[in-house]
Formats: C-alpha cells, sequence, structure tokens
C-alpha cells in the first residue's frame, strides 16, 4: 500500500510540475524587452488573428513546449534526491529486520544444537548397555546350548 502511495505521489509532483504553462526563458524575454518587441504569439487567437496568420510563417525563438518541465530542473534533483533518500531508508529498516531475524534463528538453532548433542550422549550410553546386554545374551546362549550340545 505504501509503494502505490509513494508512486501517486511521485505521478502528482511530475503531473504539476510538467503541466505548468510554459513562459519562454529568461534570455529570451530579455531579447525581447531589450529590442522593444513583444513576443509573438505562436497561435492566433480571435483578437490578433490577422496578423498571428502573417506572421506564424516566421520561426519562432521561443522554447519549445517540452521545456516546461525543465524550466527549473535543480527541482528535479531534490526530488530524486529525495527518493533516494527514502529507498536507502526502506532498504536499512529492511536489512535490519533481517539481522533481527537472523539473530532469533541463530538462537534456535544453537538450542537445537544442544538437544542434538544431548540425543548423542544419550544415544552413546543406550549402545554402550546394548553391547553389555548382547554379551550377557550370548553368554546366556552359551550356557543353555554347551549343555545340549555334545
Amino acid at each position: 500500500m505504501r509503494v502505490y502511495a509513494a508512486v501517486f505521489a511521485l505521478c502528482t509532483v511530475a503531473a504539476l510540475l510538467t503541466s505548468e504553462p510554459c513562459c519562454g526563458s529568461s534570455e529570451y524575454k530579455q531579447a525581447a524587452t531589450a529590442s522593444g518587441q513583444s513576443p509573438t504569439p505562436a497561435v492566433g487567437t480571435k483578437k490578433n488573428y490577422p496578423e498571428a496568420t502573417n506572421e506564424t510563417e516566421t520561426t519562432h525563438n521561443g522554447p519549445p513546449s517540452w521545456c516546461t518541465a525543465l524550466k527549473r530542473p535543480e527541482w528535479w534533483l531534490v526530488i530524486v534526491a529525495i527518493l533516494t533518500g527514502l529507498a536507502i531508508a526502506y532498504q536499512a529498516r529492511e536489512m535490519r529486520r533481517a539481522t533481527e531475524a537472523m539473530g532469533v534463528q541463530a538462537g534456535h538453532m544453537q538450542g537445537q544444537l544442544c538437544a542434538m548433542n544431548q540425543q548423542r550422549d544419550l544415544m552413546s550410553r543406550q549402545l554402550t548397555e546394548m553391547g553389555n546386554q548382547t554379551s550377557a545374551m550370548w553368554e546366556q546362549i552359551k550356557t543353555t546350548f554347551a549343555e545340549k550340545i555334545p
């Protein structure tokens, strides 16, 4: 859910930054005001339709419409830096959780190792006892059948 919220916020910020009207670069505005002319519109309006149609054939020295998002590119750097910082913080938090889980697992494994060592000692004692019982049984068999065998 948090990922969706972050993606939504990022898309909203990008849409707001890129939807600003292109007012042109400051160099273009300064050149136009220095020469005493106002910048000519690229599209005709109802007020200046005849003039606009005559001047649309000339080249338009203003910035293209795709420059709107790049008007203040330092903000894109800030946004990318914030997103990178958030990603690093998220990764650090998840790494801490994983490390804690590994510590708990290591504790459980140590407990299992102790239980296995106890089981091994118990089985070793049982094996020794079975060896003793087997020797006693062979002795019993020898004495029982020794009388019957000529």
